[in-house]
């Protein structure tokens, strides 16, 4: 009622906003802790060195009234500028370093680490190099197709190795399946009891529910004998036996393992050199961070015309255009580099030269 008076009904339908407004966090205050954020303290130690909660600075960095420091960070493109801080994290005895790297729509990205001797901007680039790795097998399975067998032949395995045995494998399923049976039919029996029939009012009622009770403990007994020979069957069966003592049909191999490495590698550099293609054009192409890849895939996989200046001794590639002239200059500029290789087609004395028909 205090409230009513004071500020009227429209305060309940359009209440002021005041979530991140500390008493505290004035002018002078965001300062101070935008100076201890930039010293590289964590925001655990600004709030401290501040005598304001931490809250109060998370809610001014999301709304981007305060800033991370950046840093310097190492990545496989190169060095790049990262807006990180640090937080000291106490958890079951164990003091760990909290780094987080605020993203878009206020997400951030939190780092823990036990390490309390490398740089905060080291922590955040093994982070991003192991998830550069991730990303890494994550292209190379869906555009280089590195899962794909190669070839179906295969090579003998040692035959003194141990495994497990299949036919114990195949009972031990068995028993699992039929022990859930008998598990689902006791716990049915057990709701059925519950009911008392005597105090049933319908005879056909109490009949039906004694039928039922009675169905259920023959199954019941079917079950149990079934799981008891299934055990006593298990056990004349050895848990792990001998490659040489399995079936010749269902015995184990290895695929041939030779041409898939090869091919492996040859991905791999294939790879390689789309990245470094990539890297060339990124400064050239700006929305590189979400399409560079795909450019690159275009320019592979475009018509060219391929002419010889023997008089000049050059050989002439000409690509033809892509899909919009952003992505055609951003091409011409990777020509460019490639003209002032003054490379040499192998096993002759051709200079190649790169244009775009558009350019």
């Amino acid at each position: 009622m205090k409230v009513y008076r004071e500020h009227g009904a429209a305060h309940f339908f359009e209440p002021k906003e005041t979530r991140g407004q500390c008493h505290k966090m004035n002018a002078e205050k965001m300062k101070a802790v935008q100076s201890d954020l930039d010293a590289g303290l964590s925001v655990y130690r600004t709030a401290l060195n501040n005598s304001i909660s931490e809250a109060a600075i998370n809610y001014h960095v999301k709304n981007g009234n305060l800033m991370f420091r950046e840093y310097p960070v190492a990545t496989s493109m190169g060095e790049v500028k990262m807006k990180l801080h640090e937080k000291d994290v106490l958890d079951a005895k164990c003091l760990m370093r909290e780094v987080r790297k605020p993203g878009n729509e206020d997400h951030q990205t939190s780092i823990i680490t036990t390490n309390p001797m490398i740089r905060i901007e080291v922590v955040a680039s093994q982070m991003f190099a192991r998830w550069a790795t991730e990303n890494y097998f994550r292209f190379m399975r869906q555009d280089y197709n590195i899962d794909r067998i190669i070839q179906y032949s295969i090579d003998e395995i040692n035959t003194d190795v141990e495994v497990v045995n299949r036919e114990y494998s195949n009972i031990t399923y068995e028993l699992k399946k039929e022990r859930s049976k008998l598990y689902y039919r006791e716990a049915k029996l057990l709701q059925y009891q519950e009911q008392n029939p005597l105090l049933e009012e319908d005879e056909n009622e109490n009949k039906k529910l004694m039928m039922k009770k009675l169905e259920l403990m023959e199954d019941i007994q079917k079950v149990q004998k079934i799981i008891n020979e299934l055990i006593n069957k298990r056990k004349g069966v050895p848990y792990k036996i001998k490659l040489s003592d399995m079936p010749e049909a269902t015995r184990y191999n290895r695929l041939n393992q030779e041409s898939k490495t090869l091919m492996n590698v040859i991905k791999m550099i294939c790879y390689r050199a789309e990245t470094a293609l990539a890297s060339r054009l990124s400064p050239h192409y700006k929305r590189a961070g979400q399409e560079i890849r795909t450019l690159i895939k275009s320019i592979i996989n475009t018509t060219i015309d391929m002419e010889v200046d023997q008089d000049n001794e050059i050989l002439i590639i000409t690509l033809y255009p892509l899909a919009n002239q952003r992505s055609n200059e951003a091409v011409s500029k990777i020509c460019e580099l490639l003209n002032d290789t003054k490379t040499i087609y192998p096993d002759t004395n051709l200079k190649l030269f790169y244009k775009i028909t558009t350019v």
